[in-house]
């Protein structure tokens, strides 16, 4: 419980990244059990498992699967209307201003 370690191994010729082994993924007190074994290997890595943790970008990019229980996740969590823009592939969420 608490703060948890993982080794993180240096990526890339320059060891400009890093890249862990992701297990799984918890939303709130919610883990999601994702089952790894259909996401699509990275080209980069050659595995479905392995992240790249880069402060260098904003994005992190997951397989459709992983991205779908993920997204409803977090919809289920923050209680806000949710929506696709149009031409896009990622969940918005409208969140007034108080």
């Amino acid at each position: 419980e608490g703060v948890q370690e993982m080794p993180m191994a240096p990526g890339g010729p320059q060891g400009t990244y890093y890249v862990l082994n992701l297990i799984d993924i918890s939303i709130g007190n919610n883990r999601l059990k994702i089952q790894f074994g259909g996401a699509q290997m990275t080209a980069l890595l050659g595995d479905a498992r392995s992240i790249i943790i880069d402060s260098g970008t904003t994005l992190t990019y997951l397989a459709k699967n992983v991205y779908d229980q993920v997204a409803n996740a977090v919809a289920n969590v923050i209680n806000h209307e949710c929506f696709y823009p149009a031409k896009q592939d990622y969940l918005c969420h409208h969140v007034e201003n108080n």
